[in-house]
């Protein structure tokens, strides 16, 4: 059961760790590169090739291929999934507020601000059951029904105004 083990300790580099980036290997502890050369090996020993596109990657090209892909990730130019999540919940909510407005601009102007009030609750309650039946993700979804209610808000008192005139 043992003979399979590949735990590896390496010793410290160099006492220096904050120049470790900046040393070439003569200048680290010989044991330290000794035992990282191993540990290469066996690690090279136990995985697969990569293959991205058709063609085998080794391991410094595999590198390149993981910095670029978190490079594009960092700039967001490779959706992630909490942002697909937004993206998703950021639609319904637009169709949400799409149904509250529709409600609210078949009014024909004025209404007593009691009718106002009592339309704007029933819209507002639809629009909450759209979302509570279509959102993804219970933290976005916190969030996109505070947007929601943030939206909705907004447009109340420029209705109150208009039928106040």
């Amino acid at each position: 059961m043992g003979n399979n083990s590949t735990a590896f300790s390496l010793p410290q580099p160099h006492l220096q760790r904050t120049k470790l980036c900046d040393m070439d290997d003569k200048e680290l502890e010989p044991l330290y590169v000794t035992r990282r050369e191993q540990l290469k090996q066996v690690v090279g020993s136990i995985i697969k090739p990569k293959f991205v596109q058709g063609k085998t990657l080794n391991g410094k090209e595999f590198v390149s291929f993981l910095q670029q892909i978190l490079e594009a990730l960092n700039k967001g130019e490779i959706p992630s999934t909490g942002s697909l999540v937004e993206i998703f919940n950021k639609a319904i909510l637009e169709r949400c507020l799409k149904v509250y407005k529709e409600k609210l601009e078949g009014l024909r102007l004025p209404v007593p601000v009691e009718k106002l009030q009592q339309i704007h609750e029933v819209a507002n309650g639809e629009a909450k059951l759209l979302f509570d039946k279509q959102h993804f993700g219970k933290h976005h979804a916190v969030q996109s029904i505070l947007k929601l209610e943030d939206e909705i808000t907004k447009g109340v008192p420029c209705r109150c105004t208009k039928t106040s005139f």
